[in-house]
């Protein structure tokens, strides 16, 4: 068996884009409203709550990559100064969706509440923490429906443009010194008309 020069050394870098949004949702859509109900992705597996139409899910419509994948070497703390790791990224921006569902009007308030912060400083602020930058939001959508019970069911959909850098960190071979068995004159030993 072959071992590569070149093994990953450490967890994926790229951020919980999910977590983050999820986040995001709860802390300023959803602080007053005990028992949130915040879906990821509209998965067969999940159910909607009983009795009530008041959730939220979070989809990830896709992401673009942008540019060429950044390398850099790093030191991973030892005592000389060669690099034994390189650090690869890549820029992508994301697109989230995230729909509101209610039985009133609380829905269109929650979803024009993200759209607002995502367009201020506090939305950028937000995602800086989790190393994702808030782009900017579309305009908020109006999707309601009607349910299987015949009972209007209000959905408001509002997208969120992220961009993060994700990649891994991967070992590469490395030496610090090197012996030389013999140092020729190139021009003296190996000259061009020989």
């Amino acid at each position: 068996m072959i071992t590569p020069a070149y093994v990953p050394t450490g967890p994926d870098a790229t951020p919980d884009i999910y977590g983050a949004v999820y986040d995001f949702v709860k802390a300023f859509a959803y602080q007053d409203v005990p028992g949130v109900n915040i879906y990821r992705d509209a998965s067969n597996a999940a159910t909607r709550p009983k009795g009530s139409n008041e959730f939220c899910i979070i989809s990830v419509l896709g992401s673009t990559r942008h540019g060429t994948t950044v390398e850099r070497f790093i030191n991973t703390g030892a005592d000389d100064p060669d690099p034994e790791k390189i650090a690869l990224r890549t820029m992508y921006d994301c697109m989230v969706q995230i729909d509101f569902y209610s039985d009133d009007e609380a829905g269109r308030r929650r979803a024009h509440t993200i759209e607002t912060l995502a367009r201020s400083t506090v939305g950028p602020a937000f995602f800086r923490t989790y190393n994702i930058g808030c782009n900017y939001a579309d305009d908020v959508r109006e999707l309601n429906y009607t349910d299987e019970s015949r009972r209007m069911v209000h959905r408001y959909m509002v997208t969120l443009h992220l961009s993060y850098w994700g990649g891994i960190d991967i070992g590469t071979a490395w030496f610090i010194d090197t012996k030389l068995n013999r140092v020729e004159d190139v021009d003296a030993h190996h000259h061009p008309d020989a």
